[in-house]
């Protein structure tokens, strides 16, 4: 049989690319890697080196004997069958050949090439390069048929840019268009094997072909010249080791210039958005705990990705990057569906089988350290505003929709983080009602909202009468409470569970704080509105038992309740868990970029019942070595001092009993031996008592030290009483209308009065005091003090002993919030609050600076369950190294709570 001769060689191998191109019908048909390895075979090739040998003189090409095995191996080892595949296929004559072979196989032209690149080696040639390599017509030829073999290979570490008349061939074997958004046009295409890496590296490329989805955008002509510089940038600031489960990651980017210049990047193909998932299963089960189950766990790995986005990505160099969603959908979070691989017992050691991701977060906005802020949505084109509402668009350049905050109206005002968590609080919202009500019920929602809205959109907020700002849409508490209501009919524990998320986003996430509508634009470290690192416990007490009051040692460490009869003593470190692992909720759903807040019980440790019928409990001071009760008796003043540093259980005390009637008031030294009481004798005076440790009986106290000071007033006067040192004191007296600040002394009596000058009269005379603080690292030459008089007004005072009146700072009155309790460790200054005709309470950080500048109030935490009709208390403990907030709150129905916030991260006061 006659060996083919060159020609026909030729011939056959373009036969076969012709049948087996991808997309072979159309212009854009392209050869893949292993196709051309398939057709350019071991046997094909050597039937190419003896037809070769045949046709030119074999000393001129390569070695003299004629042995295919060199040819094919050095084919093999430079990588040079794309190259060869061109040049069969383009029919170049013989002598191209016989070029190729002496020149690129046996010679110099071509190296060995071990790893893969983006395009195959060699490919797409210059006309340069070929003019030097075959002769002119070669040349023309191969240059013209190379662009079916210039295949790329998709997620590589750079940017693909193709230009109009480029040589190279995307690998798309098939693209369908399945959804747009404000900005692009989504495509779910499929990639032949070994076309795509998801490794940035071509020589680990993916063994199958692979669907994925391809987002295409259009560049803004008002950034045509700069679009490829900002796009590489961009690039470079998310080419990080950053990564997150929930955050989408995008795995290429391809610009295609030319008249219709075109960006695009791919991304893993989701199975649906979270919008089309509530479409497909309209209705959950009441009896489906499971289901529930499963997109609760999704949706807290959805605030897990949103708060990675805003505060723990970096940049390949290790700068911190700041990246803010602001556009957050259900259209925009993604759904990926597996099969539930393990099960287990909560929702932390069980794999639902599916997972939510965040999408389009790189094109919002991003900030580093170095670098000035980048909007990356403008350098994009934007289509049609993306209807995510039932009712129709603002006018807004941002495309305001229905989970945008109130800040996306206003072109002026910016939008970041606390934009984002809003818009994840009203998705947690619709997934709430969608889980009890079904999908059905969320366009009933929606029309609720629209409703209530003023400005006929169906957002989360609505505008307040009379242009008095804005405030959350009605519609949403009423959802909220009849969603409550109908799951604590089915299961009372999952209902507490619900309870608790949906108060927790009214009262933390979806929040307008009209004190604070200018935010700055300048990069710094952002503060969540919502708790951070909050501990919450309640009381390990029987359901029906009921206190009066309760005191806070100086350190923290105990918190002593009473009532009428009994004593009882609360440890911190002492706690017993609340977790009920049965909850569909037990997990806690992180509604926004925070850490979780932990929940569970103190336990009593130590109680003292007062035995019989004639008292009670009246008034507590504690310090970290004692505790001090007096109790109502009327014809003497009768006291218990504890030595809880010696035993909390209360079973070691001493009994005092002095002949002082009309007992009004008890206060305690903080560090000191000491305590003073106001007696309510025809002048009102302050008794003090010293005591000391000896080795007695029962606790071994006794009273070294007993003075007076007349007051020279009605104790019916006297709002609060505090003892700063065994001889030094404070005392706030009102009369009709005003308030005074009172500093005494007991070695040397004297009394220092000072008055405060208050805003207009109020009826309420019991509104005039609300609260003051002491500042702890005052020494003993000067005191200061922080007084809240009418829930607003603030005054600072200094004393230099009490023989100089005191110099006193009024400041404005605060706007927008009052205060119920104020406290400070000298470095820090918190307050507890609530905003101005609601009863929702915060924890505050309170900043005080020049007199003629209001106090600036940030809220720090909301405290869970606590209304303004609760008794709050407030203390800061700890050094100043890691200050803490303490606070106890108590409810008219028995519901008594402790909270603690390390407030180490606020910034000093300089009072």
């Amino acid at each position: 049989m006659e060996r083919p001769d060159y020609t026909e060689i030729c011939r056959d191998i373009r036969s076969q690319f012709t049948i087996k191109f991808k997309k072979a019908e159309t212009k854009d048909k392209f050869a893949t890697r292993g196709m051309v390895r398939d057709i350019l075979s071991r046997p094909m090739l050597e039937r190419l080196y003896k037809c070769i040998c045949d046709e030119v003189n074999i000393s001129e090409t390569g070695p003299s004997a004629v042995d295919p095995h060199p040819f094919v191996r050095s084919i093999e080892r430079k990588m040079l069958h794309d190259f060869l595949a061109v040049l069969l296929y383009a029919k170049c004559s013989i002598n191209a050949a016989k070029a190729f072979t002496k020149e690129l196989v046996f010679g110099n032209m071509a190296q060995v090439h071990q790893r893969y690149s983006e395009t195959p080696y060699l490919l797409p040639a210059t006309e340069v390069y070929l003019a030097n390599l075959f002769d002119h017509f070669d040349a023309q030829d191969f240059f013209a048929e190379q662009r079916p073999f210039c295949t790329i290979v998709l997620g590589g570490p750079g940017v693909v840019t193709i230009d109009q008349d480029d040589k190279r061939s995307l690998p798309w074997l098939d693209e369908k268009n399945i959804g747009s958004g404000a900005f692009g046009s989504v495509y779910e295409v499929k990639i032949p094997r070994d076309h795509l890496t998801m490794h940035r590296d071509f020589n680990q490329t993916i063994n199958t072909s692979e669907l994925v989805a391809r987002k295409d955008y259009k560049p803004n002509k008002d950034m045509e010249e700069s679009f490829e510089k900002e796009v590489r940038s961009i690039r470079e600031i998310f080419s990080g080791n950053s990564k997150h489960n929930n955050i989408l990651e995008s795995f290429g980017t391809i610009i295609i210039r030319g008249p219709e210049q075109k960006f695009s990047l791919l991304m893993p193909l989701a199975d649906m958005d979270l919008k089309k998932y509530m479409e497909g299963n309209p209705e959950i089960s009441a009896d489906d705990r499971w289901a529930r189950e499963r997109i609760i766990s999704a949706a807290i790995g959805l605030a897990d990705g949103l708060e990675f986005l805003h505060s723990k990505m970096t940049t390949v160099e290790g700068d911190r990057l700041v990246c803010y969603h602001m556009d957050l959908k259900p259209s925009n979070i993604l759904v990926f569906l597996d099969g539930p691989r393990t099960e287990g017992i909560g929702t932390d050691d069980r794999d639902y089988g599916m997972i939510w991701k965040l999408s389009d977060f790189g094109l919002s906005r991003v900030k580093t350290r170095t670098k000035p802020e980048k909007n990356l949505d403008s350098l994009f084109e934007r289509k049609l505003i993306d209807q995510s509402s039932q009712a129709s668009p603002t006018q807004n350049y941002r495309g305001n929709g229905t989970y945008l905050p109130r800040e996306a109206r206003d072109p002026g005002k910016a939008m970041d983080q606390k934009s984002d968590i809003w818009s994840l609080g009203c998705i947690i919202s619709v997934i709430f009602t969608y889980m009890e009500e079904g999908y059905a019920a969320l366009g009933r929602y929606s029309e609720s909202r629209l409703k209530y809205n003023n400005k006929k959109f169906d957002v989360f907020y609505q505008e307040n009468k009379f242009n008095r700002g804005a405030g959350l849409n009605e519609a949403v508490r009423s959802q909220h409470t009849r969603l409550i209501e109908a799951v604590k009919k089915r299961n009372a524990a999952e209902g507490e569970a619900v309870s608790f998320v949906l108060r927790f986003l009214e009262g933390s996430v979806l929040v307008i704080d009209q004190s604070n509508s200018a935010l700055t634009n300048g990069f710094r470290k952002e503060r969540s509105i919502v708790p951070v690192d909050i501990h919450r416990w309640r009381l390990d007490i029987e359901k029906y038992t009921r206190f009066k009051d309760c005191r806070t040692s100086p350190d923290g460490q105990l918190i002593a309740y009473w009532s009428d009869k009994a004593l009882m003593v609360f440890d911190r470190a002492t706690t017993i868990s609340r977790t009920n692992s049965s909850s569909t909720f037990g997990t806690g759903l992180r509604a926004t970029s925070t850490d979780v807040i932990r929940d569970s019980a103190l336990r009593n440790v130590g109680k003292h019942r007062l035995a019989g019928v004639s008292c009670s409990w009246k008034s507590l001071g504690l310090t970290d070595s004692y505790l001090v009760a007096a109790t109502t008796e009327t014809k003497l003043f009768e006291c218990y001092i504890f030595d809880i540093a010696m035993d909390q259980t209360l079973r070691t005390y001493s009994k005092i009993s002095l002949p002082y009637a009309g007992f009004h008031s008890l206060t305690v030294s903080p560090s000191q031996n000491a305590l003073a009481c106001v007696l309510t004798t025809p002048s009102a005076s302050v008794f003090s008592e010293t005591s000391s440790r000896q080795e007695y009986q029962d606790a071994g106290i006794r009273l070294v030290q007993q003075k007076l000071l007349d007051l020279n007033c009605s104790t019916s006067l006297v709002e609060h009483i505090a003892l700063r040192t065994q001889d030094e004191g404070y005392i706030i007296i009102r009369s009709a209308s005003t308030l005074s600040l009172c500093l005494f002394t007991i070695r040397h009596p004297r009394v220092v009065k000072q008055d405060l000058k208050l805003g207009s009269h109020t009826s309420s005379a019991e509104r005039l005091f609300t609260d003051m603080v002491s500042l702890s690292e005052a020494n003993e030459a000067q005191s200061e003090v922080i007084v809240v008089a009418q829930g607003q007004r603030i005054f600072h005072l200094k004393f230099r002993g009490a023989e100089e009146e005191a110099s006193s700072i009024a400041y404005l009155p605060i706007e927008y919030y009052r205060i119920l309790k104020i406290a400070t460790n000298g470095q820090v200054v918190v307050a507890i609050g609530a905003h101005s005709g609601s009863s929702h309470l915060f924890l505050l950080e309170v900043k005080l600076s020049s007199p003629r500048v209001r106090p600036q109030l940030r809220k720090i935490a909301e405290l869970k369950e606590a209304s303004t009709s609760c008794q709050a208390k407030l203390s800061v403990i700890g050094d100043w190294s890691e200050p803490i907030a303490l606070i106890t709150t108590a409810s008219s129905d028995g519901q008594y709570r402790v909270y603690q916030k390390n407030l180490i991260s606020l910034e000093n006061n300089n009072t």
